[in-house]
């Protein structure tokens, strides 16, 4: 052993000069579940460069994220004269990556089970790049005869020059609301719905969420 940073001492809880005195006491702190993974892999590297994501339980109990990226010094010759590694705390990375999973997974429940419709089309082109239950099940069609086609080009807005015109007057305010747009299901019945869009931005790219309400029993009422 070589060098090892003070910082080790700080993400591992344990002092350097225990690695100075034995280079594979890290392996210690290896979490049980993880620690035969983490042999796995130090034992079929052969030289070059490889990573490999474990964790560590600290001597307070403590269990952090590790990203450990391991690799050899050559001489002119091509002989290894060192093995380098570096280990990344990426524990707030994993946390933040559970938190967008679980929040992803709840917008999808969300997404499934609402009683209105959802449609997400591509800001820019119209696409339809996401399509909820309710929408199929009002309209009749499948998930397949939506996915990559544009509202107009489906057949359930009943108005075409209609909805090419709510699309345009969206892109250009960023937000559409009508209360009576004409559907028509793939059996040809008429649907009168509640349109209401936006546009946001995910991930940089601009998107439009449309929300879209039944109004058949409503209008029934009011006849």
């Amino acid at each position: 052993m070589h060098y090892v940073s003070p910082s080790y001492e700080k993400v591992w809880d344990r002092s350097t000069e225990s690695l100075y005195e034995n280079p594979l006491s890290w392996i210690d702190a290896v979490h049980p579940e993880d620690r035969e993974h983490v042999w796995e892999k130090l034992g079929t590297a052969q030289g070059g460069r490889f990573e490999l994501q474990y964790r560590i339980v600290r001597k307070d109990g403590i269990i952090r994220w590790i990203l450990a990226r391991h690799g050899d010094i050559k001489d002119k010759a091509g002989a290894v004269q060192r093995l380098c590694g570096v280990a990344l705390d990426i524990t707030d990375l994993k946390q933040a990556q559970r938190d967008v999973m679980k929040s992803e997974m709840k917008y999808r429940r969300l997404f499934e089970a609402a009683k209105d419709g959802i449609l997400i089309l591509d800001a820019d082109s119209g696409v339809i790049v996401e399509i909820n239950p309710f929408v199929l099940q009002l309209v009749g069609y499948s998930a397949e005869e939506c996915y990559g086609k544009k509202l107009w080009d489906i057949g359930f807005f009943s108005d075409v020059d209609l909805s090419k015109r709510l699309f345009k007057e969206l892109q250009a305010t960023g937000y559409v609301r009508y209360e009576d747009v004409p559907l028509k299901t793939k059996a040809g019945r008429p649907v009168d719905v509640e349109f209401v869009s936006n546009v946001y931005f995910v991930g940089g790219v601009s998107v439009v969420q449309c929300n879209i309400r039944d109004n058949t029993a409503r209008k029934h009422t009011e006849e």
